[in-house]
């Protein structure tokens, strides 16, 4: 039931993602699931629980986009923290997920070229930097136009 609809509780309805991630229903609810975490639209407030939440998050590609559902906000509005945040992270498939989010928003939310630099120049994962690499490309593209 929370995860139809979660209303404002963003706690209970990452604990009740929880209890789904690790079943065969995830391929399922894997998409569903992280488009309702990001009209949830999270608060300030709920950035380091947000946060917490995301570190547990299982390393495989079909947790990718959920992960940066969770650190999205944070990187978007909190960038000078997220930097920060981002440099204690140990190398890996978070650091290097945590790097593409803080690109994509760099560019996308904030049109700041040099903070996605900064995120593209750490990426050591070709698939990571590849995907960033695109995002560089669309918004040079986007940018052409206007």
């Amino acid at each position: 039931a929370m995860l139809r609809a979660p209303g404002g509780n963003t706690g209970a309805f990452l604990a009740a993602m929880d209890e789904v991630i690790n079943t065969s229903r995830w391929t399922e609810l894997q998409n569903p699931l992280a488009v309702k975490l990001h009209e949830m639209n999270p608060t300030q407030a709920q950035f380091p629980m947000m946060l917490e939440w995301a570190a547990k998050i299982p390393e495989r590609d079909d947790t990718m986009d959920l992960y940066r559902v969770a650190v999205r906000k944070f990187v978007t509005y909190q960038p000078t923290e997220a930097r920060e945040w981002i440099g204690k992270m140990p190398n890996g498939w978070k650091q290097q997920n945590s790097l593409t989010s803080y690109a994509q928003s760099a560019l996308f939310a904030r049109s700041d070229v040099e903070g996605a630099e900064w995120a593209r120049k750490q990426i050591g994962d070709p698939r990571f930097r590849a995907e960033v690499d695109g995002m560089f490309k669309t918004y040079e593209q986007q940018n052409k136009r206007k």
